[in-house]
Protein backbone atom coordinates (compact mmCIF):
# COMPACT_ATOMS: atom_id res chain seq x y z
CA UNK A 1 0.00 0.00 0.00
CA UNK A 2 1.13 3.53 -1.15
CA UNK A 3 1.28 6.59 1.28
CA UNK A 4 -2.43 8.25 0.98
CA UNK A 5 -4.00 4.99 -0.20
CA UNK A 6 -7.06 4.13 1.57
CA UNK A 7 -8.51 0.21 2.12
CA UNK A 8 -11.86 1.86 1.59
CA UNK A 9 -13.41 1.13 -1.70
CA UNK A 10 -13.32 4.38 -3.78
CA UNK A 11 -17.47 5.23 -2.09
CA UNK A 12 -18.53 7.17 -5.36
CA UNK A 13 -18.64 4.38 -7.55
CA UNK A 14 -21.12 2.25 -5.24
CA UNK A 15 -23.45 5.24 -4.37
CA UNK A 16 -25.02 7.27 -7.49
CA UNK A 17 -27.19 10.14 -6.93
CA UNK A 18 -30.27 10.84 -9.09
CA UNK A 19 -30.78 14.73 -10.15
CA UNK A 20 -32.82 16.22 -8.13
CA UNK A 21 -36.28 16.67 -10.65
CA UNK A 22 -38.25 20.23 -9.77
CA UNK A 23 -41.56 20.22 -10.14
CA UNK A 24 -42.30 22.78 -12.95
CA UNK A 25 -42.81 26.20 -12.53
CA UNK A 26 -46.39 27.80 -11.97
CA UNK A 27 -48.29 28.47 -15.04
CA UNK A 28 -48.20 31.89 -16.55
CA UNK A 29 -51.72 33.31 -15.08
CA UNK A 30 -50.17 32.58 -11.89
CA UNK A 31 -51.04 35.47 -9.18
CA UNK A 32 -48.01 36.48 -7.16
CA UNK A 33 -46.64 34.50 -3.96
CA UNK A 34 -46.87 38.18 -1.80
CA UNK A 35 -50.47 38.81 -3.21
CA UNK A 36 -51.44 34.84 -1.89
CA UNK A 37 -49.92 35.21 1.07
CA UNK A 38 -51.70 38.51 2.15
CA UNK A 39 -54.36 37.04 2.44
CA UNK A 40 -53.07 34.65 5.05
CA UNK A 41 -51.48 37.14 7.07
CA UNK A 42 -54.83 39.25 7.60
CA UNK A 43 -56.24 36.37 9.14
CA UNK A 44 -56.82 37.23 12.58
CA UNK A 45 -55.23 34.12 14.54
CA UNK A 46 -51.84 34.13 11.92
CA UNK A 47 -48.58 34.52 13.80
CA UNK A 48 -45.83 33.62 10.85
CA UNK A 49 -44.98 31.66 8.35
CA UNK A 50 -43.02 28.56 8.90
CA UNK A 51 -42.33 27.09 5.45
CA UNK A 52 -43.28 27.78 1.32
CA UNK A 53 -42.97 25.43 -1.03
CA UNK A 54 -43.72 24.95 -4.50
CA UNK A 55 -45.15 21.46 -4.92
CA UNK A 56 -47.02 19.45 -7.89
CA UNK A 57 -48.78 22.65 -9.10
CA UNK A 58 -49.45 23.94 -5.76
CA UNK A 59 -48.20 26.30 -2.83
CA UNK A 60 -47.39 24.10 -0.15
CA UNK A 61 -47.84 26.77 2.93
CA UNK A 62 -46.64 26.12 6.66
CA UNK A 63 -47.64 28.69 9.67
CA UNK A 64 -48.50 29.08 13.38
CA UNK A 65 -51.64 31.02 14.41
CA UNK A 66 -50.90 33.67 17.42
CA UNK A 67 -51.47 30.21 19.60
CA UNK A 68 -48.69 28.22 18.28
CA UNK A 69 -51.31 26.00 16.30
CA UNK A 70 -49.23 24.70 13.10
CA UNK A 71 -51.45 24.95 10.36
CA UNK A 72 -50.34 23.67 6.32
CA UNK A 73 -52.62 24.52 3.27
CA UNK A 74 -52.15 23.92 -0.04
CA UNK A 75 -53.08 26.88 -2.20
CA UNK A 76 -53.84 27.07 -6.14
CA UNK A 77 -51.45 29.81 -7.70
CA UNK A 78 -53.90 30.47 -10.91
CA UNK A 79 -56.78 31.15 -8.25
CA UNK A 80 -54.85 32.02 -5.10
CA UNK A 81 -57.93 29.36 -3.58
CA UNK A 82 -56.99 27.07 -0.82
CA UNK A 83 -56.91 23.05 -2.07
CA UNK A 84 -57.78 20.25 0.33
CA UNK A 85 -54.89 19.47 2.60
CA UNK A 86 -54.03 16.67 0.93
CA UNK A 87 -50.71 16.83 -1.58
CA UNK A 88 -52.21 17.49 -5.24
Amino acid sequence: MHKGESLRPDMSARFRLAPALADPPPSQGAKPLTGLLQGIEKSADFGYFDEIEWDSGAYEVKYYTKTGTKKKIYMDAVSGNQRPNVKP
